[in-house]
């Protein structure tokens, strides 16, 4: 899992980096748009679209799960995954509120916590 590398960040934009951090990654963001909203892709499914090695395919899914990008269901031997869109629009909401209120501070005030 990847980590926040400030300590001094609230939780819920700890979260948000978390996010941003594993759409860091072309074929990361590349994998979170093959779905359409509501499919869901098994590992092959997904594998299939890109001329790389299964092995890497599911290490970069593995980084979106464990950061909350992708959700994972088991069906039998076959692993199935699907797009977390409300974790990476709460992402996205935080970052929103996080910069608003920067810029709503007096200047000179540190727009951090």
């Amino acid at each position: 899992m990847l980590t926040p590398t400030s300590k001094s960040l609230p939780e819920d934009l700890r979260r948000a980096t978390l996010v941003f951090a594993a759409l860091g990654n072309t074929i990361r963001q590349e994998i979170i748009m093959l779905p359409k909203p509501g499919e869901e892709l098994s590992i092959k499914e997904i594998a299939d679209q890109f001329d790389l090695g299964r092995t890497t395919i599911v290490h970069h899914l593995t980084v979106l799960h464990n950061n909350g990008v992708l959700r994972m269901r088991k069906n039998g031997r076959q692993t199935i995954y699907s797009v977390a869109y409300d974790s990476i629009l709460d992402a996205l909401r935080q970052m929103h509120l996080h910069i608003r209120d920067g810029l709503e501070k007096p200047k000179g005030e540190n727009a951090l916590p």
